[in-house]
């Protein structure tokens, strides 16, 4: 009787420890996932390959933590575990940006998880040396205030429309959905990590011309000009075109 009840005894014991640790997996894996991770947005003007994080002290750099590609203009979420979060060491981060025949990797030192993942939003992008830089201050703008409207006034149809940073070397993705036609309007929206970026932006839109497209460009521009007003117009000046947005002019 005593042999039967210590077996019994032993396979309850051995039962709540299996459901235990089962709901502390559970837990972890809850909490790395809510609290391990970050957003990395891309605007380097490159397709980021692969993105590593690893101790200082490693020799190897370990997998890359991006599922795929990062796209220009494209941002996503990546994650340390609980344990990499509680490991007191220097870390590096290494990126790499597809060149076209080749990658090239930039290299960050003394990169701490809990400022990254504190930050929430980290942003990619080139600067004026050639180089590149991360930028997780924290300072993320706050309300919904990211939208604007393009109005086409131009007398030709818009096909594309492109924002970067001054300093990258390609335009990035197209912002607009589809063309906009002359007289009609698109509603689009900057990131808050773009908003953020304390850079001067480019503006390029295309033209069709009928057998050809034409490409205009402004510079020196402020993301902040065109959500706080209410739409953006672009329109032809007789000897070009011109962007006014409140009191606002940016002539090409």
């Amino acid at each position: 009787m005593s042999n039967r009840f210590s077996r019994v005894f032993a396979f309850a014991l051995m039962l709540v420890m299996l459901l235990a640790s089962m709901n502390l997996t559970a837990s972890a894996a809850s909490y790395s996932y809510g609290s391990n991770s970050f957003n990395l947005l891309n605007m380097s003007g490159h397709s980021i390959t692969e993105v590593y994080f690893y101790p200082s002290y490693n020799s190897t750099w370990g997998n890359a933590r991006n599922r795929g590609w990062i796209y220009n203009g494209r941002e996503a979420t990546l994650s340390f575990t609980s344990a990499e979060m509680r490991l007191n060491t220097e870390w590096s981060m290494r990126i790499g940006f597809d060149k076209g025949r080749y990658v090239s990797y930039a290299l960050w030192e003394d990169i701490s998880p809990a400022e990254l993942v504190e930050a929430q939003n980290v942003t990619v992008y080139a600067n004026e040396q050639g180089g590149y830089t991360l930028d997780y201050d924290g300072t993320t703008p706050t309300g919904d205030d990211n939208e604007f409207t393009i109005l086409n006034m131009t007398g030709l149809a818009i096909t594309e429309v492109y924002f970067y940073p001054a300093s990258n070397s390609t335009w990035g993705n197209s912002r607009n959905r589809e063309w906009i036609y002359n007289g009609d309007e698109e509603t689009m929206r900057f990131s808050y990590n773009e908003l953020g970026l304390n850079v001067e932006w480019c503006m390029t839109i295309g033209l069709n011309r009928g057998r050809y497209v034409s490409y205009i460009t402004w510079e020196g521009l402020t993301l902040a000009d065109f959500v706080n007003c209410d739409y953006v117009n672009i329109y032809s000046n007789g000897d070009g075109y011109t962007i006014s947005f409140e009191d606002d002019s940016y002539y090409y």
